[in-house]
C-alpha cells in the first residue's frame, strides 16, 4: 500500500495542499529560518519565498497546531514570518506534476503533511481534496500510503516546534 508518488497523483487531479483560497494565505506554514537556508543552498530562488504578518488568525491556527508553545513570543502581533510563496493561490514550487523538490529537500511540513502530531498522537488533517486522505481510512494506513511512520511524523513534528520556537 505504500505509495510515494501519491502527492504526484494528487496534485494532477485535485486542488491540492499547496494550494489555498484567496486570502488564505495567512495561514500558509511558517518556514523555519533553517529550512530557508537549506532550500537556498539547494537554489530555490528568492522569489519563491513571502514574507506574511503574524495576523492574529495566523497565531490562533498556529497554537492549535502546537498547544502550548509560545506562540505570541515567537510570533509577535506586529511582526512578521516566512513561508513559501503562493502567487495565484498556488505554492511557487508546485508543477502540474507535483513538487518540483525532491521530498528528501522539502520542508519538515511539507514531507509530514497530511499527518501531524499533537502531544504526541498521530492525526491527519482533514482535506476532502487530498488524495491520499480520501485513500486512506486511518492516520496509520495513511503513514504506509505516505512511506513514513509514527515516529517519523513525530521527529518532524518535534523538530518543527524546536526550529519554531527554540524551546527544545
Amino acid at each position: 500500500m505504500n505509495d510515494p508518488d501519491v502527492c504526484r497523483r494528487c496534485a494532477l487531479k485535485n486542488p491540492t495542499c499547496c494550494r489555498h483560497a484567496s486570502g488564505e494565505e495567512r495561514f500558509c506554514f511558517p518556514l523555519p529560518e533553517a529550512e530557508y537556508q537549506a532550500l537556498r543552498a539547494f537554489g530555490v530562488p528568492e522569489s519563491a519565498f513571502a514574507e506574511e504578518p503574524n495576523a492574529a488568525a495566523f497565531c490562533t491556527h498556529l497554537a492549535r497546531l502546537f498547544p502550548s508553545a509560545p506562540v505570541e513570543a515567537a510570533f509577535p502581533v506586529h511582526g512578521t514570518h516566512r513561508r513559501l510563496a503562493t502567487p495565484n493561490s498556488a505554492c511557487t514550487l508546485l508543477t502540474p506534476q507535483g513538487c518540483s523538490l525532491p521530498r528528501t529537500v522539502r520542508p519538515l511540513f511539507c514531507r509530514t503533511y497530511p499527518l501531524w502530531s499533537i502531544h504526541g498522537r498521530l492525526t491527519a488533517f482533514e482535506n476532502p481534496n487530498c488524495l491520499a486522505v480520501c485513500e486512506a481510512a486511518a492516520p496509520m494506513q495513511l503513514c504506509r500510503l505516505m512511506g513514513t511512520d509514527p515516529q517519523r511524523v513525530r521527529a518532524h513534528v518535534h523538530a518543527l516546534r524546536g526550529m519554531l520556537f527554540a524551546e527544545e
